[in-house]
């Protein structure tokens, strides 16, 4: 993983619907404008780890979608 910097801010929290017990973890420096938002879901016996990472610069935006199941 890359050295993210001093500026790093984390934030998880857990929810729960329809069945389905989510773990939600965001990770945000706005000095390099990177965000990482990504959640594990529990779903029918199956383990998912969903992944967004944002690279936001101004001129360029890209963005990169991972889903993994597991």
């Amino acid at each position: 993983m890359q050295e993210l910097g001093s500026k790093l801010r984390g934030y998880s929290w857990m929810s729960h619907s329809n069945g389905i017990l989510n773990l939600h973890s965001l990770i945000a420096r706005s000095r390099n404008e990177l965000y990482l938002f990504q959640f594990v879901s529990v779903s029918r016996g199956f383990l998912v780890l969903h992944a967004e990472v944002a690279h936001l610069k101004p001129a360029v935006a890209a963005l990169e979608r991972v889903h993994v199941a597991l």
